[in-house]
């Protein structure tokens, strides 16, 4: 398995470069409407989860800043900030009668 070690450098830039192409694809999906006849509103929760998808998919795939622009995607893009928001807005706070 050691000569499997000369391979590992290009093994995770490649790795890298397709989980940002996947991201970027996503983004610009949600935001100019690629291959999809679903467009957001400018502005809304959706939009701003596809900007961050959009340029932090780029970011990752040109490998700057990696960790930051996977960390950004996973709790800032459509990731769980969305759903704890829905949740949020449904859940009832029972008062002490």
């Amino acid at each position: 398995m050691k000569w499997l070690t000369k391979y590992a450098d290009l093994a995770y830039a490649l790795l890298r470069i397709m989980a940002g192409f996947m991201f970027s694809f996503h983004g610009a999906q949600k935001i100019l409407g690629v291959l999809s006849e679903f467009q957001p509103a400018a502005g809304s929760q959706l939009w701003f989860g596809g900007i961050i998808e959009l340029l932090g998919g780029v970011a990752v795939m040109l490998g700057f800043k990696t960790r930051g622009g996977f960390y950004l995607q996973r709790r800032g893009g459509c990731g769980l900030f969305p759903i704890s928001l829905e949740i949020s807005k449904r859940t009832t706070v029972l008062s002490d009668n």
